[in-house]
């Protein structure tokens, strides 16, 4: 433990400038993210975290090199240093100088934000340093380990960002589509054949100092990433991701039909076929994110699959409903205006399970008030505002659901803007993150109390076709539910005929007219 610390009070000596700069850019950092109009001379926001990362790395670098693993004419082998102790010192060091400062900062910002600290928040921070830690301080130190200087460090960290430009020009786009869920499997398993490679690498050159082998493994760890990429766009890898529904699946998806109860699809722009599809099953307490499909369609000797594409629909029990979107070779088009096509569809989805329904009265102009589950809303600035701009600490929920009343809503309308009618609600669902913070080092969140528009729909002003949003008032109040995931699947619909375009006055299924739809503001 003594040499231990003898080599981390001889770094900190020797960095000691180093670290002092780090530290100052830290606090100008958050300075600067609670003041945003402060030091004008900072034009560019990026430049204060730039320049605390840049300066994180810097002392990265410098402590490593301080005793250089690469070469033979190094005289610190000599003295009485174990790997392990000389190891252990410079994480300390890096622990010390780089994650404190942050750790206090971050305590400030959520303390400026009015987020009262909490012993919950202990784990919380302290995940989200070895999150730095990982990203941030191993890589650099893995790579300084094999370089001899910062001229060398810098020409590598070069040499592989040239490298992952190279690799991003390559003909991925002739692969198959990757889904969400594809991309994440893929991201851990890249992150995974570089932690360990990047381990095994620093082991080796804290151990035996030979540096040739420690880069040769750097080198198969970065190779093995278009792999990766090619295993992610799979049948596999989509399996892997969103594993077959059973029996148990609650998901029904059908056409959705028009209000005269006759099956329509709609043509957008070119060959772009849209059909409507809902599922009338789907609970009040539950949320399906469409991360993807495919769509078959087939006629009278003739069939057609799309390739899967990525989509970004979500379906709630208010709105159950979203449309496929496709664009058609031309002669599928030519067979679908025919008629008598029916569709099926692949489907990868994942689903949401709502907590209970809370009910929260937002406070006054002059008073802040919590959001149970996810975070606090401090004062309004006037009584005239209407909606509050509210802070999380460090990630928001999975996925939550805002719903906003007319009768517990009546604002201060601005001049010509009548009062909303009772028995009018709007809604928001908005998706947070699953990664804590998302690796920012600002552990504060935000999130307004807005929602969608009035539902029925209500003009701004009379004789205007602009349709009013909805906000939480001052003194007001509202529900709020939050929701956790609780997996992904996929699985094939059979949706039947497909029913005649909105464009077409024959009802081709059916025989009988149908109106004509004016698509274009749809």
């Amino acid at each position: 433990m003594r040499l231990i610390l003898h080599i981390l009070l001889k770094d900190l000596r020797r960095q000691r400038l180093e670290i002092l700069g780090y530290c100052i850019a830290v606090v100008v950092w958050a300075w600067r993210e609670v003041h945003p109009a402060s030091f004008q001379w900072l034009r560019e926001g990026d430049l204060p975290p730039m320049l605390m990362f840049g300066l994180w790395i810097l002392v990265t670098i410098r402590a490593i090199q301080g005793e250089s693993l690469v070469g033979d004419k190094e005289w610190w082998p000599t003295r009485p240093y174990r790997w392990g102790q000389l190891l252990a010192a410079k994480m300390l060091l890096f622990v010390m100088a780089l994650n404190v400062p942050l750790l206090v900062v971050q305590l400030y910002l959520l303390t400026h934000a009015e987020i009262p600290l909490a012993w919950s928040f202990v784990p919380r921070l302290i995940f989200l340093q070895g999150m730095f830690l990982l990203f941030v301080t191993f890589p650099a130190v893995v790579l300084a380990s094999v370089t001899a200087s910062i001229i060398q460090w810098v020409l590598t960290a070069v040499g592989i960002v040239l490298t992952f430009i190279v690799i991003s020009w390559l003909p991925w786009n002739k692969l198959p589509q990757t889904l969400a869920g594809q991309e994440e499997l893929l991201s851990w398993a890249a992150a995974l054949v570089l932690l360990l490679s990047m381990l095994a690498a620093l082991l080796w050159q804290f151990a035996r100092r030979r540096e040739w082998p420690a880069r040769i493994v750097l080198a198969a760890g970065l190779a093995s990433i278009p792999l990766c990429i090619l295993f992610a766009s799979t049948g596999l890898a989509r399996w892997i991701a969103y594993p077959y529904a059973g029996s148990d699946n609650s998901m029904k998806l059908a056409i959705k039909p028009a209000d005269n109860g006759l099956r329509e699809f709609d043509w957008k722009d070119g060959n772009e076929i849209e059909i409507p599809v809902v599922d009338p099953a789907l609970g009040s307490d539950e949320v399906i994110e469409v991360h993807g499909y495919r769509l078959h369609l087939a006629g009278s000797g003739w069939q057609w699959e799309s390739e899967w594409q990525n989509s970004g629909h979500h379906m709630v029990f208010h709105d159950p409903v979203f449309n496929l979107d496709n664009s058609l070779p031309k002669w599928v088009y030519a067979k679908v205006e025919q008629g008598h096509v029916t569709a099926q569809i692949d489907v990868a989805w994942e689903t949401y399970r709502f907590n209970p329904e809370v009910r929260v009265q937002a406070g006054a102009p002059d008073y802040g008030f919590a959001v149970p589950g996810i975070g606090y809303c401090p004062k309004a600035t006037s009584a005239k505002y209407v909606g509050f701009d509210c802070v999380a600490p460090f990630t928001l929920p999975p996925v939550y659901l805002l719903a906003i009343d007319a009768e517990g809503n009546q604002c201060k309308e601005p001049d010509g803007e009548l009062e909303v009618p009772a028995g009018h609600t709007a809604y928001a669902l908005e998706f947070g993150s699953s990664a804590l913070s998302n690796f920012d080092p600002n552990p504060v969140r935000s999130f307004s109390l807005m929602a969608g528009d009035w539902v029925p729909a209500l003009p701004q002003k009379s004789g205007q076709y602009d349709y009013r949003s909805a906000t939480v008032c001052p003194g007001g109040s509202f529900t709020f539910r939050t929701g956790q995931p609780l997996g992904r699947q996929q699985a094939t619909f059979d949706l039947g005929d497909i029913g005649v375009s909105k464009t077409y006055k024959p009802n081709q299924a059916t025989g009988k007219e149908t109106e004509n739809f004016d698509t274009d503001n749809e």
